[in-house]
């Protein structure tokens, strides 16, 4: 697959959640790693330690300050954190 074709396959990935207001780049972030949670609050817990188990183990990096809980503003600053390195370069 291209660079080009896998643009598509994103499009319409995100076109999916066109009747969400993507008005972040957070939304963009929860669109991809938890869409249900797309328009939640920064401290809307996604996934704990005690609950969620393989899901939050394979994401604890996100997990900034370690309390068990992924939320929804540690993904958004995750990505946000990527997408300035991106453009620095």
């Amino acid at each position: 697959m291209t660079e080009l074709e896998q643009l598509d396959v994103v499009r319409q990935y995100y076109n999916m959640y066109s009747h969400k207001n993507f008005s972040t780049l957070s939304d963009y972030a929860l669109a991809t790693f938890a869409p249900a949670y797309m328009g939640s609050s920064s401290n809307t817990g996604l996934y704990t330690k005690a609950k969620s188990g393989k899901k939050y183990t394979a994401n604890s990096s996100l997990d900034t300050d370690n309390n068990g809980v992924i939320t929804a503003g540690e993904v958004g600053a995750k990505y946000k954190k990527y997408y300035k390195k991106a453009y620095q370069r």
